[in-house]
């Protein structure tokens, strides 16, 4: 009842997903080859597109697509998404945060828990902390929102501390 034999020349959807994985798997061997710290090569997806730089750590479950760049040294935890995000070095991005079209700057820290939409752009040392949403926005060099905070269309200025639920 609807099962095709092994003969049939269209695959179908468990085939497609076992070369995907395969592929997935070649990508995450090729990076730690190159001295990158995969911690589970099985675990992660990283597009063909994404470079990454020597001594980064990627934690399991990490996603990483399109024209996503990590620099050296930085760490991403487990469950982190990146879409075309910018990573210099030295970054931290804590588990389960969501970053898209972004860029991050040296030796920052982002979540656990962040989401950075489209336009952010962070400045170095900047800290983004648990539950913040980000859209649209700069920080300069130093500033921080710990947590629980939305900030859209706007500039934050350098050493700038945004409080709790702003």
């Amino acid at each position: 009842v609807g099962i095709r034999k092994s003969t049939d020349v269209h695959h179908d959807r468990a085939q497609l997903a076992e070369a995907a994985r395969g592929m997935r798997r070649r990508i995450a061997v090729h990076h730690a080859r190159a001295g990158v710290t995969v911690r589970d090569l099985d675990s992660v997806y990283i597009d063909a597109e994404v470079t990454i730089e020597i001594d980064a750590v990627i934690e399991p479950g990490v996603v990483l697509r399109g024209q996503t760049r990590i620099g050296k040294g930085a760490h991403i935890d487990v469950g982190a998404v990146l879409t075309n995000v910018d990573v210099a070095a030295g970054v931290r991005i804590r588990p389960y945060c969501v970053i898209a079209e972004s860029r991050i700057g040296e030796g920052s820290q982002i979540g656990p828990f962040s989401h950075l939409r489209t336009g952010t752009e962070l400045d170095a040392d900047v800290h983004v902390g648990n539950f913040v949403e980000t859209k649209k926005t700069s920080m300069a060099r130093g500033a921080k929102a710990n947590h629980l905070a939305y900030l859209g269309d706007g500039i934050v200025g350098e050493g700038a501390n945004v409080g709790a639920g702003t």
